[in-house]
C-alpha cells in the first residue's frame, strides 16, 4: 500500500468528482490504483490514468510540460500493440466550480491517458490463477491456448517492432552495465530506508511473518538476529553485483551482444511486459491479446534484447510459482521463429543469458516493490533472482527416483528444458543395449548394472565439462541412489534428488495413468507398423519406440522389489541433505504434470537459499 498524505486525498477525490460529472455516473463506482508514478481511476466503462509529479530519476514527471509529453507517448507506443483499448488523451481542467474534464476553459491542471475498461478477469495473472483454482471450465480456451496465443501475439510485436543502428546502441555491453550499476544503487538506498523504516516496527519479527506467508521469505527471525538479517540483504546484492559484472565483462557476453546487434535483435520493444498488463479477450484472434502499459518513459528500458523483453514475463510467471507455464510460453514464443535463422546461433548461450535477464528483471521489480513500500514484494523478488544466480553459476544434477508411472520421465524432460541439462534415461539405455522386450526383470540384476554404470560414466563425464545433467531411473535398490549420490553431493555442482512418491491412497491414478499409456502405446505402435510396411512393401524394418516399455504388471513387480526411501531412510535422506548442502524433495506422483513441476521448482528456489547462510533466505 502506498503512503498518502491528505492534500494528496483531497487532490483525489476531486478528481474523482470530475469524472464521475464526465461520465453522469455516481462517484461510488469509480476505484482508483496507485502505482509509484501513477494514479489509475476505473469506471465500469474507462480507465483514466493520470502520471504522479514525481522523479526518481530514471523517470522525470515533475513538470505538466513533461506529464503531457509522456502522456502522449504513452498512447501512440502502447496502440501497437492494443490499439483498441487505447482511446485518447483527456484534460483536467479547473475554474471556480472546481476541476472538470470534456471541454475547454479555466486552467489546466493535468492529462490523463483514456482507456477502454479490460476486466480484471481477462488478464494474464488471473487467468492463470482461475486456471489453479478451478480449472476455468466455463473459459472458452484451455491454459496452453491461452499461452499459445499470447506467445504468438508478443511474437509478432516483437517481429514487427522498429530496429535502426540508433536503436541497437542500446543492446551494447556499457548500457547492460550502467543498468545493472543503476539498479543496485537504488535498491541499496532503498535497502537502507527500509531497515530505517523497520526498526520503529514494535515487533520486526512479525512483519517477516508477514512476508513468509506470501513465500520465500524466513519467518524464523528475532530482534536479536534482525542485523544479521539486514546485513544478509546487502550481502546477497554484494554477491549478485559481483559476479553478474564479471559476467558482463566476459567473453562469451560480450560475443552474444555483437551477434544480436549485428542481426537486429535490439528493437523498440515494450520493456515491462508482465502478467498484470496483458488482457486477453475471447476472441479468436490473435488480435484479442493486448499487450498494455509499455515503458514510455525511458527509451534505454523499452529498445532491448528481444530476449531481455520477453525474461521479465517468464520471471514475473515464475515469481507467481508458474514455472511450468513459464516453460511452456518460452518453447511457444520461440517455436514461432525461423529457427536456423533466429533461434539455432543462439541456443548456446541460452543456459546463460535467460537466467542472466531474469535475474536482471527481478532485481528492477525489487527495486519498484521496495520504491513504493511493498517491502515483501522486494525481498522476495531478490530472493528469485538469487535462485536464478546460484543455479545459473553452477551446473545442475538431477537425481529423479520413482517407479514406472510415477511421471518421472515427463517431470525430467521439463526440469532438463528449464535447465538445459541432458536427460540421462535408464529406459533409452537399456533398449539401446538389449533392445525391446515386455519383460524388462528378464534382464537381471547384471543388466541394470550395466545400465546404472553407463548412465553414472555418462553423467560424471558431462559434469566434469561443466554441463548439467538429469539421471532418470527408477533407482530400485539404494545402493544405486547412494552411488550416485556420494559422488556428485561431493562435486562444486546444484546437487538435488527427487523422489516422485506414489502414496497408497492414490495409486489408482497412477494405475490408470499406465493403463491409459499402454492402451494408447499398443495404438500408436500397430498404426507405426502398418506404415513401415506399406513404405517397405510388406518388408521388414527395425522400428523402435521412445518411450517406456512399463506397463501396470511392470509397475506391480518394481513396487515390490523397490527399496523405498521412506519413511527412515527418507528422513535420514533429508538430514543428510540438509548437512551436506544438497536438495531432497519429495513430490506427490499422483499430480499433474503441471504442479508437479511448479511444486518442485518452488521447493528448490526455498532450498536452495536455505542451503546459501544468508540468514534471510
Amino acid at each position: 500500500m502506498l503512503r498518502t498524505n491528505p492534500e494528496e486525498t483531497e487532490e483525489t477525490q476531486k478528481i474523482i468528482n470530475a469524472i464521475s460529472k464526465y461520465e453522469k455516473i455516481s462517484s461510488s463506482l469509480i476505484r482508483i490504483i496507485q502505482t509509484h508514478i501513477s494514479r489509475v481511476f476505473i469506471t465500469p466503462k474507462f480507465v483514466y490514468k493520470q502520471k504522479k509529479t514525481v522523479n526518481f530519476g530514471f523517470v522525470d514527471y515533475s513538470s505538466l510540460e513533461k506529464r503531457r509529453f509522456f502522456a502522449r507517448r504513452e498512447l501512440s507506443l502502447n496502440r501497437r500493440a492494443c490499439s483498441g483499448i487505447y482511446i485518447d488523451l483527456q484534460e483536467l481542467r479547473q475554474n471556480k466550480g472546481g476541476y472538470f474534464i470534456g471541454f475547454k476553459g479555466g486552467i489546466l491542471k493535468d492529462v490523463f491517458v483514456r482507456m477502454k475498461y479490460a476486466a480484471d478477469e481477462g488478464f494474464l495473472n488471473n487467468i492463470l490463477d482461475s486456471f489453479n483454482k478451478n480449472g476455468v471450465k466455463n473459459y472458452k480456451f484451455n491454459k496452453l491456448d491461452v499461452l499459445k496465443k499470447v506467445a504468438k501475439r508478443i511474437y509478432l510485436f516483437h517481429k514487427n517492432a522498429n530496429s535502426s543502428k540508433r536503436i541497437s546502441g542500446f543492446g551494447k555491453t556499457e548500457v547492460y552495465k550502467e543498468n545493472w550499476d543503476d539498479n543496485f544503487l537504488a535498491v541499496r538506498k532503498l535497502l537502507n530506508s527500509f531497515k530505517d523504516d523497520i526498526k520503529g516496527q514494535v515487533n520486526i519479527k512479525s512483519f517477516f511473518d508477514r512476508c513468509h506467508s506470501r513465500g520465500g521469505v524466513n519467518p524464523e527471525l528475532n530482534e536479536e538476529r534482525f542485523k544479521i538479517n539486514i546485513k544478509s540483504l546487502f550481502d546477497i546484492l554484494n554477491y549478485m553485483e559481483k559476479f553478474y559484472n564479471e559476467f558482463l565483462q566476459s567473453e562469451m557476453f560480450n560475443e552474444f551482444v555483437n551477434l544480436r546487434i549485428k542481426n537486429s535483435f535490439i528493437r523498440d520493444l515494450h520493456g515491462d511486459l508482465r502478467m498484470e498488463h496483458i488482457a486477453v479477450s475471447g476472441r479468436e484472434r490473435i488480435k484479442g491479446v493486448c499487450l498494455m502499459d509499455c515503458v514510455e518513459f525511458n527509451e534505454k528500458f523499452r529498445n532491448q534484447d528481444l530476449y531481455l523483453d520477453i525474461a521479465f514475463l517468464l520471471m514475473d510467471f515464475e515469481f507467481h510459482g508458474f514455472f511450468y507455464e513459464s516453460a511452456e510460453f518460452f518453447d511457444y514464443y520461440k517455436g514461432f521463429f525461423n529457427y536456423k535463422k533466429d533461434i539455432e546461433k543462439y541456443e548456446k548461450y541460452e543456459p546463460f543469458i535467460i537466467p542472466f535477464f531474469k535475474a536482471y528483471r527481478s532485481v528492477v521489480r525489487a527495486k519498484i516493490d521496495l520504491l513504493s513500500g511493498r517491502h515483501c514484494g522486494g525481498l522476495k523478488h531478490l530472493n528469485l533472482a538469487l535462485f536464478y544466480t546460484l543455479f545459473f553459476k553452477k551446473p545442475v544434477v538431477i537425481l529423479n527416483i520413482g517407479l514406472s508411472g510415477s511421471g518421472k520421465t515427463n517431470l525430467s524432460d521439463l526440469l532438463a528444458s528449464y535447465f538445459y541439462a541432458k536427460n540421462i534415461k535408464s529406459d533409452r539405455l537399456r533398449q539401446e543395449m538389449f533392445g525391446f522386450t515386455d519383460k524388462i526383470f528378464k534382464y537381471g540384476r547384471k543388466a541394470s548394472e550395466t545400465v546404472y554404470d553407463n548412465m553414472f560414466q555418462e553423467g560424471a563425464q558431462r559434469l566434469n565439462e561443466g554441463k548439467s545433467v538429469i539421471f532418470d531411473a527408477t533407482f530400485l535398490k539404494k545402493e544405486h541412489r547412494e552411488k550416485f549420490i556420494s559422488y556428485f553431493e561431493k562435486k562444486d555442482c546444484n546437487f538435488v534428488v527427487i523422489y516422485s512418491k506414489i502414496y497408497e491412497d492414490k495409486e489408482h491414478v497412477i494405475l490408470k495413468r499406465l493403463e491409459d499409456r499402454q492402451s494408447a502405446e499398443h495404438l500408436a505402435n500397430k498404426n507405426a507398423i502398418k506404415d513401415l510396411k506399406k513404405e517397405t512393401g510388406g518388408g521388414e524394418r527395425k522400428f523402435k519406440k521412445e518411450y517406456s516399455e512399463a506397463g501396470v504388471s511392470v509397475y506391480l513387480n518394481q513396487k515390490k522389489a523397490f527399496e523405498e526411501p521412506e519413511p527412515q531412510d527418507s528422513s535420514s535422506l533429508k538430514n543428510h541433505a540438509e548437512t551436506r548442502g544438497f536438495c531432497f524433495i519429495t513430490v506427490d506422483a499422483s499430480l499433474e504434470l503441471s504442479e508437479r513441476f511448479n511444486y518442485v521448482m518452488e521447493a528448490l528456489r526455498i532450498e536452495k537459499h536455505n542451503r546459501q547462510n544468508f540468514g534471510l533466505f
